[in-house]
């Protein structure tokens, strides 16, 4: 990649953070996402901010210099926009400075460093710190891999390679192994609070799992259909198979694909199972009842009801069901039991609150990366009650 062109991905990947870039700008920077898997690990580490956090230590090597006046007018004419509270403006204002640093990052050669690299080491299992792990592989023989923390390696297993690259898992199939596959050999990937994770099935499938969720699915697809098991949340970009049909099943839903990008939220403790297409055609159905199913079409919906055992399907912006793959909770008119179990789910604490607080619902996108005690402030800030924080336990109080 050229100069120019490194500046331009830079720049736009800023607007994005910020929430500045145009339907224009973030095509260009899918495409260049989609072109390379090193493209999309390094665009999430820069959203996350962990490649400002990095460049301190890079500093003195780096030499890069661009224009970012532009930018950072547009982020800092958002920031004074916003009426919110010092400390909140303050840390925003934090971010401006490093938007700079983050420019020289990518300008002074980080696009170039993390290219490719050959796996060597074999991923040591260590049950131990496994348990304390947010991510965790479960190889079918029953070995727990902890993956959060694990460098570049590559697991050797029956029927494929698991090449390992920072935050991302990839399947590569054994080309020796294909004419003696009888059954399929089958992994788990589990996420726990605060925990997320992209990986890449043996079909080119890409899965983002959300966290507290579960994925089951075979090193190798080997059946007339591809089938996985879900709990708890996950995003979808199915490689197009027509002959063999991708089919998601959870506990209470069945959804079947030939090619397409779609998101499933089926938590236990949730009361519905979401369905949201953002491309292609998919058909929903409740477990056991196939022949009943619901067609969606990008940007629809189903909501099965769980209690009631009921199917429907909207309308909605599909983008805000994604959200959280960006990094930010994204609310629309929820009500507060709901917003309650997201946090739950990335900080690890439990709420407690009486019954006249289910009146109170949420709107709007919040940062993944901010303290649970900022988020509070927020929502409390909007109208929402006041929160107490007693060890892992949030109480909520009603103002008075």
């Amino acid at each position: 990649m050229d100069y120019n062109q490194e500046k331009i991905i830079a720049e736009i990947i800023l607007k994005i953070r910020f929430g500045t870039a145009t339907e224009d700008e973030k095509r260009r920077v899918e495409n260049w996402i989609a072109e390379k898997e090193e493209h999309r690990l390094l665009y999430e580490k820069i959203v996350s901010g962990k490649s400002i956090a990095e460049y301190w230590g890079k500093e003195g090597d780096v030499k890069a210099v661009t224009d970012m006046k532009a930018v950072s007018a547009q982020i800092r004419e958002r920031i004074q926009k916003r009426e919110t509270r010092k400390r909140r403006v303050l840390r925003k204002w934090y971010a401006v400075a490093g938007a700079a640093c983050l420019i020289g990052i990518i300008l002074g050669g980080f696009f170039l460093n993390y290219g490719d690299r050959e796996p060597v080491a074999l991923v040591e299992n260590n049950p131990e710190q496994a348990v304390n792990e947010k991510v965790m592989l479960v190889l079918s023989d029953g070995q727990t891999i902890g993956l959060a923390h694990q460098g570049i390696d590559s697991i050797y297993i029956g029927q494929a390679t698991i090449i390992k690259k920072g935050n991302q898992l990839a399947y590569q199939k054994k080309q020796d192994t294909l004419e003696a596959r009888v059954e399929e050999e089958r992994n788990r990937i589990i996420t726990t609070v605060g925990g997320d994770y992209f990986f890449i099935l043996s079909d080119g499938t890409k899965v983002w799992l959300n966290a507290e969720s579960e994925l089951d699915f075979p090193v190798d697809f080997i059946g007339k259909e591809r089938v996985v098991r879900l709990k708890g949340e996950a995003y979808f970009e199915v490689e197009p198979d027509a002959a063999h049909p991708f089919v998601v099943e959870t506990k209470d839903v069945r959804t079947r694909v030939l090619g397409t990008s779609f998101n499933i939220k089926a938590y236990d403790n949730e009361e519905r199972v979401f369905t949201t297409l953002l491309t292609g055609k998919v058909k929903v159905s409740a477990v056991g009842e196939e022949n009943e199913s619901v067609e969606l079409t990008p940007g629809m919906q189903s909501d099965w009801q769980k209690e009631g055992k009921k199917m429907g399907v909207k309308k909605v912006n599909a983008e805000n069901f994604t959200a959280w793959r960006q990094g930010s909770f994204m609310f629309d008119n929820e009500n507060i039991m709901v917003v309650t179990r997201v946090l739950e789910r990335w900080y690890g604490l439990k709420f407690i609150y009486k019954e006249n607080a289910l009146e109170h619902t949420f709107s709007g996108c919040l940062s993944k990366d901010e303290p649970l005690e900022s988020i509070l402030e927020t929502l409390t800030y909007t109208g929402g009650p006041r929160f107490k924080i007693e060890k892992d336990v949030v109480y909520i109080i009603e103002k008075k």
